[in-house]
């Protein structure tokens, strides 16, 4: 990362402005290490690359406005009374929980109205290093991608041996629609056939992690911890 100057200067305005601001993020914009491909500048100047380009206004809502682990403020009061932030990234392996996501999720089921704040003048940069610009890297963003989402459907709604039969038919008939819908949109030019090739992993993922929850107490464990600070 590399914050721009202001970047304090700018997110500290929106709290002292707002009282009822709990959180806050802003602009996070591509630092390319080298020209990118068309298709990652076409496709993937997005979440997938952990960017947030929304403007350089100020926005004011009662939802999460993107946050990808690239910078967020958050009163400390309410940080601790969420349990902390969830756990995301270890080491060089796709991620294991839902991270910031999940702690914005948190926040908005304490029910007592905090409100989200997207900066757009309080601005960071992503370093994008050629490693980011491959398929590898979608896969294993997608990888990240079933996993968090796993870890989120688990702790929302907790499933055990007799629903796991279920959840695999359900992640392979997603798999083939959405296999169908993405080929035929890369024939016609609307998205590139790279998401045929990478979303397997995506499901392929869910069922690991599914089958995981269930069949390991340790890492069951792991998912229903609560506490991180």
């Amino acid at each position: 990362m590399i914050a721009d100057y202001n970047l304090l200067t700018e997110l500290v305005k929106v709290f002292q402005d707002n009282v009822n601001v709990g959180v806050a993020t802003g602009r996070v914009l591509p630092e390319w290490k080298v020209t990118p491909p068309s298709w990652i500048e076409k496709y993937c100047k997005n979440h997938l690359l952990s960017l947030n380009d929304q403007g350089d206004e100020t926005k004011i809502v009662d939802y999460d406005l993107g946050v990808f682990g690239c910078f967020e403020a958050v009163k400390r009061d309410i940080f601790f009374k969420t349990g902390g932030f969830h756990p995301d990234l270890f080491g060089s392996k796709p991620g294991l929980g839902d991270g910031e996501t999940g702690l914005n999720q948190d926040i908005i089921k304490l029910g007592l109205g905090i409100k989200f704040a997207y900066v757009g003048t309080s601005v960071i940069y992503h370093i994008i290093p050629p490693s980011r610009m491959t398929q590898t890297y979608l896969n294993n963003r997608l990888i990240y991608s079933g996993n968090s989402k796993s870890y989120t459907a688990y702790r929302n709604a907790p499933f055990g041996k007799r629903e796991i039969a279920g959840r695999v038919w359900k992640y392979v008939k997603s798999l083939i629609k959405y296999e169908i819908i993405y080929f035929i949109m890369g024939l016609k030019g609307h998205t590139t056939l790279r998401f045929s090739i990478a979303i397997p992993f995506y499901y392929t993922a869910r069922i690991k992690y599914d089958i995981r929850i269930v069949f390991d107490k340790n890492f069951r464990d792991f998912v229903e911890n609560n506490y991180w600070w």
